[in-house]
């Protein structure tokens, strides 16, 4: 049984409402059968669908690099309208940071940074196995904060394909960040 909360009347709504993409959350530890019909729902009103998750639930990091194997395999004939966002928001995934700043999030170390970007590299490989040309997006650490997209970059995304090639020569890499400033602004006052 699907038990993914969405009803495709939503879709219909947004559609309704001049949106032309959605963000979809997969968990881990499900089958890439089990979101089929809700992405298929999306990409049949077309909409883009960004499927992303957070790491937190993987039993490590190959795990999680198999966990996108699969997805890739399983998704390799969907149109480019899929889009695969390898890892939302490390932070909260519970990959360590470093010190707090100001704003109550994390001032993220090199250290750490490369060590979430080495997951990240390792299951942009893993897509491309199966999905050369799909469009994945990749944002930095933290909770994906603007200031930490310097790391979508080839000193930090530093995976080899098994032709030679990697980040600098790929196309279909989106670098995407999150901003949650003023906070009360991007999140709702209680």
């Amino acid at each position: 049984m699907n038990k993914v909360g969405y009803d495709p009347g939503f879709y219909d709504a947004f559609k309704h409402a001049g949106f032309k993409s959605i963000r979809f959350f997969a968990k881990h530890g499900q089958s890439p059968e089990v979101y089929k019909q809700a992405i298929d729902d999306a990409l049949n009103r077309d909409l883009t669908v960004v499927l992303t998750v957070f790491s937190a639930k993987t039993n490590g990091k190959q795990d999680f690099v198999d966990f996108w194997r699969d997805y890739a395999a399983f998704y390799q004939m969907y149109p480019k309208e899929l889009v695969f966002e390898v890892m939302n928001e490390p932070e909260m995934a519970g990959h360590p940071g470093a010190q707090k700043n100001e704003y109550g999030g994390y001032i993220w170390s090199d250290p750490d940074s490369k060590a979430v970007m080495d997951w990240i590299g390792e299951a942009v490989v893993a897509i491309r196995e199966y999905s050369p040309k799909r469009v994945i997006a990749i944002g930095g650490t933290g909770h994906n904060n603007v200031e930490y997209i310097k790391y979508v970059s080839p000193e930090f995304l530093t995976y080899r394909l098994p032709d030679g090639t990697g980040f600098a020569d790929d196309e279909n890499i989106w670098g995407v960040f999150h901003h949650y400033r003023p906070t009360a602004w991007s999140h709702s006052a209680q």
